[in-house]
């Protein structure tokens, strides 16, 4: 069977399967090559490897014989109803200031000074989140997977696998040499796969109450990052 026919035929499977091997070799490769932090290593980790889920996808879609741009064009929707962008850029600060209003009611260490509202670095941080900070992410698990999953397993169901799959695709974070988050405890390790879960469920809520915009699937995230 020639790999287009099976990608035709696993649409999801090919897609995660792709969008894994293009992240993590590139996490591979700055990791053998024993990279520093700094804005090179940036552009491959924060940048480059972000964008594995829509070239993921648009390497489906061309197997498929479906047209790349039409559905870029179908899934960035800006014209939808205030309240979800409202809704895409509120939430995220909710969470915020919730967490660290719950760390502090539990005796853990906050630092206060990090949530001083600064609006001018609060819009270039969301510009930049949703455009180059993880944002471009959501063309590929909110735009192309949570549609293709949910028509077969509902919104809910949907969301839950891609929030798995999705904590799954930040592995090499946690398990390569020096990865971004390798030293962390157990602990929170774990309260990080079930809060990508649980987000990946507001993110789907997001996309659907908008009608199908991937646009503020990305804003969510990029505020949220």
């Amino acid at each position: 069977m020639a790999p287009a026919d099976w990608i035709r035929r696993h649409r999801i499977a090919a897609f995660f399967l792709l969008a894994y091997a293009i992240s993590w070799s590139i996490e591979g490769a700055v990791t053998l090559a024993g990279m520093e932090p700094s804005w090179t290593t940036w552009f491959f980790e924060g940048f480059l490897s972000p964008l594995s889920p829509v070239v993921a996808a648009a390497l489906v879609l061309s197997a498929s014989g479906e047209s790349v741009r039409g559905w870029l064009r179908d899934i960035l929707k800006f014209r939808v109803h205030p309240k979800w962008y409202a809704l895409a850029i509120g939430i995220p600060f909710v969470i915020t200031y919730a967490s660290g209003i719950a760390s502090w009611a539990l005796g853990g260490p906050v630092d206060w000074a990090s949530f001083e509202f600064d609006p001018i670095s609060i819009v270039i941080g969301i510009v930049l989140g949703t455009l180059i900070g993880g944002g471009q992410e959501e063309l590929g698990w909110r735009g192309f997977a949570q549609p293709e999953l949910q028509e077969r397993y509902g919104a809910f169901r949907a969301a839950v696998i891609i929030g798995l799959l999705w904590g799954g695709w930040h592995l090499p974070q946690f398990v390569f040499p020096g990865g971004m988050r390798a030293e962390w405890p157990l602990a929170l390790t774990v309260s990080y796969f079930v809060g990508i879960v649980a987000f990946s469920i507001l993110l789907a809520w997001i996309y659907n109450g908008s009608g199908g915009s991937a646009f503020l699937a990305m804003l969510m995230h990029g505020t949220d990052n």
